[in-house]
Formats: C-alpha cells, sequence, structure tokens
C-alpha cells in the first residue's frame, strides 16, 4: 500500500518539504526522520531544529540519515539510486561515500534490490570499504553524429525520442567545442544552456538551435 502511494503522489508539482510532510502524515516517517533528511534537504527543516545536531557523532548520523532513507525506499524496490560527483574537484566527499556504504551493508538485509550509482567526469577515489561492493563502468567520448542524438532526447520526454527533431550544426559544434563529447559533462551543458535560453527548440522548424533573439554573443557564452 504503501509503495502504491509512493508512486501515485511522486512529488513532481510539490516541494521537498511538502512531501516530506506527506510522508510523516502516512506515518512512513516521523519527526526524527525528517531532522535527519534536514541533513542534506536543510529546507525540509527549521535552522534552530538543524542545530540540535551540531556535535553529534558523525558516524551515528550516517546510520540514522541511512534508516531513514530506507523507510523511503525499502516500498518502493526495485529502486535506484544516483550520487553524482560536482564542484569544481568533480569528486564526491567523504561523507557522501560512509552514507553510500551505510546503505549498501543495510541492503543486502532490508533493501535487496536497491541499486546505487555514482557519476563523475573522473576517476573516483573511492574508499577501501567500497571496493568488493563497486564495479566500474567507463563511458567512451561521444563522436558529434552520437551527440547530436543525444542533445535530442534531452529535448523529448523519456522514452518518446522524435526522430525527425534535428539539431543545428552550431549549437552541436559548439556543445562539442566546450564538452569534448564527454557524456557527463554534455548533459549538464545542455541543461544550462537550457535553463539560459541559450539553445530552445524552433517548434515550426522542429530543430534544437540557438536563441538569436538574446542580447550579447550566445554562441560565446555557449563555448564559455
Amino acid at each position: 500500500r504503501d509503495a502504491t502511494w509512493l508512486c501515485e503522489n511522486n512529488g513532481h508539482d510539490e516541494s521537498d518539504e511538502a512531501i516530506v510532510q506527506q510522508l510523516i502524515r502516512r506515518k512512513i516517517l516521523d519527526k526524527s526522520d525528517q531532522l535527519m533528511i534536514g541533513r542534506i534537504l536543510p529546507h525540509v527543516m527549521n535552522a534552530e531544529l538543524l542545530s540540535l545536531l551540531k556535535g553529534r557523532n558523525p558516524t551515528v548520523m550516517i546510520k540514522d540519515l541511512a534508516a531513514s532513507l530506507l523507510k523511503i525506499m525499502i516500498p518502493l524496490q526495485p529502486v535506484l539510486l544516483v550520487f553524482e560527483a560536482i564542484g569544481n574537484g568533480d569528486d564526491i566527499d567523504s561523507s557522501s561515500f560512509c552514507l553510500m556504504n551505510e546503505l549498501l551493508v543495510s541492503a543486502r538485509s532490508q533493501c535487496p534490490q536497491m541499486l546505487l550509482i555514482s557519476i563523475a567526469r573522473k576517476e573516483l577515489d573511492i574508499p577501501k570499504s567500497l571496493f568488493a561492493m563497486t564495479v566500474p563502468i567507463h563511458l567512451n567520448k561521444m563522436q558529434k553524429s552520437d551527440m547530436k542524438s543525444f542533445i535530442r532526447s534531452l529535448f523529448c520526454e523519456p522514452g518518446m525520442i522524435d526522430k525527425n527533431m534535428r539539431v543545428d550544426g552550431d549549437v552541436a559544434d559548439c556543445i562539442y567545442e566546450c564538452t569534448k563529447g564527454c557524456p557527463l559533462f554534455t548533459e549538464r551543458v545542455v541543461f544550462w544552456a537550457m535553463r539560459k535560453k541559450i539553445i530552445e527548440l524552433d517548434e515550426s522548424r522542429n530543430r534544437v538551435v540557438i536563441n538569436s533573439t538574446l542580447n550579447g554573443d550566445p554562441i560565446g557564452r555557449l563555448r564559455g
């Protein structure tokens, strides 16, 4: 019953805070879980209450956070959990690795149908505690023709690729020059350019194009 409710109320149009409150009302989570989840989503818990966690043993907090997250994931099995390396170092911090380890260890008995993926643009410095549970998968660099198909897919709904959609050469050239064909970096750059309205779908021609109405030099912004 909990799994059905979680799937039907996946919160596409709701804030994280509203979703957590619903989970509490459904008795899937409690107030202590809300406090722990506030460690990674600060806006679901006010700052005054979060300050109560200061000074607590980090190892104990990781275990408690993992237990709170498992309450959500267990009824959703099979479940996929993704950790993404971001920032200048493009690495995953030690506390995230500790959380991964705790989740994987707990999943053996509590959530066996959980798959955890960590993605990064460079080789991760994986702790020894995770070696036995890790399978490295390397993504090859995309050719420009492959990248055009990838960009097109990012403008389509999942599982509904419009094969008639085209990507202008200027768009592909600029993004390829910036990302060198790295799939993960390409995805970030495309979504960034979409948010900034530097690239857009010209529905009249069904083509992904550079927005010519922007002031300044949109191509330069994309390359930069």
